[in-house]
């Protein structure tokens, strides 16, 4: 399948890359671009735990500090293997959403043993600070970039929806589907995505697709990455089983 990806350039490269494994090809068009924030460092002498909600707040975080000894916790593999990579020696993946990282530090950590360090984006949820707040933790929020939305598709893009050669498009969280309906409506290409499949890492994420009409909406089983790549697997073989089922007929 002919898949567009539209997260920004580092997380976009590294979905296709997934995609082509799966014997897929990526169409890539970043719909944000990554700025980092000069906030002040915090001071991490009682920090217990660097918690990641996101590859780009690890990437982010390395960038700006040295500290690599602190254990972190990622709401994911892909984030916990983005956190080796930079250096981090103590990686435990949540292997799941915010609320699975929640109970994963929950279980794991004691709020007597310090407080914990969210290394997240501008405009990022408080859900996680909720659930832990609840469980008694301290955590405090370092806010190290921003997603700023670009929101034009390149002109390779508007070819291929002329064309009608993209199958399916990737909608990895609430944002990035609110970034992607804007930019379509932007380019007049509603009407384009009627034979789309739109893969949606989560209820939250399909929600924001609510103004367009697209061929099919499928939710992931789990919200992560290799979940959501799943579903095209899955599409493949309803698509294959429906063409014999035809020629069957025939």
């Amino acid at each position: 399948m002919r898949v567009l990806v539209t997260r920004a350039s580092d997380d976009a490269q590294r979905t296709a890359r997934e995609l082509a494994r799966r014997g897929h090809e990526a169409i890539v068009a970043p719909l944000s671009e990554i700025r980092i924030i000069e906030n002040p460092q915090p001071d991490l002498a009682d920090v217990q735990a660097i918690l990641a909600t996101s590859s780009n707040g690890i990437r982010a975080f390395a960038s700006r500090c040295a500290r690599r000894d602190i254990p972190l916790f990622a709401v994911g593999d892909n984030s916990a293997e983005t956190a080796r990579s930079a250096g981090f020696g103590h990686v435990t993946s949540a292997n799941g959403d915010s609320s699975a990282l929640a109970a994963t530090v929950c279980k794991c950590l004691s709020p007597a043993e310090g407080a914990l360090l969210h290394v997240t984006g501008r405009r990022s949820s408080k859900g996680l600070h909720v659930q832990v707040a609840n469980a008694g933790f301290s955590c405090r929020v370092w806010e190290l970039y921003d997603a700023v939305p670009t929101g034009v598709l390149p002109d390779h893009v508007l070819a291929d929806f002329g064309r009608g050669t993209i199958d399916a498009v990737l909608v990895l969280s609430p944002g990035s589907g609110r970034n992607l309906v804007k930019a379509f409506k932007g380019a007049r290409l509603e009407a384009r995505c009627a034979q789309m499949l739109a893969c949606s890492i989560s209820k939250e994420a399909a929600a924001a697709l609510a103004d367009i009409q697209f061929g099919a909406i499928r939710i992931a089983e789990k919200p992560s990455l290799d979940a959501v790549l799943a579903l095209l697997d899955s599409e493949i073989a309803v698509r294959q089983r429906a063409g014999f089922a035809r020629g069957e007929r025939a």
